[in-house]
């Protein structure tokens, strides 16, 4: 087994930190200001803290941490399985932002157009 290359590691290292951050911040965030009820039902939409900058930090961060994984065990395998996590992913948002908008209405929509869905949106300053 050979290991791989310095950088790779570097890179792989700054992408679990990363990825692990986002994660835990967000998760500690609707810990704190969202109760769950049926099956991740919500009565609040929160859009505070990193949630009005990225509307799913919790999928980015797992995404840092999965390309972490890649870049330190390089492999078909792990990369076949980030793209199935990416796709299965893809998907739950999809499903989570039906019920949001049902839930939500307006509210969301307005959220939606503002906070962008993996990266912050660009917002020009107009003066």
């Amino acid at each position: 087994f050979k290991s791989p290359p310095k950088i790779l590691s570097v890179v792989s290292v700054s992408f679990l930190i990363l990825g692990n951050i986002i994660t835990f911040i967000a998760v500690f965030t609707l810990k704190q200001h969202v109760t769950f009820h049926n099956f991740g039902e919500t009565t609040r939409l929160y859009t505070k803290s990193i949630f009005s900058f990225i509307r799913n930090p919790i999928t980015l961060g797992l995404v840092a941490i999965s390309v972490g994984f890649v870049f330190a065990l390089p492999s078909i395998v792990m990369l076949f399985g980030l793209v199935v996590f990416l796709w299965n992913s893809s998907r739950r948002i999809k499903m989570e932002e039906n019920y949001l908008q049902r839930t939500f209405g307006e509210e969301y929509l307005q959220y939606k157009k503002r906070v962008g869905k993996y990266w912050p949106k660009y917002h020009r300053i107009r003066g």
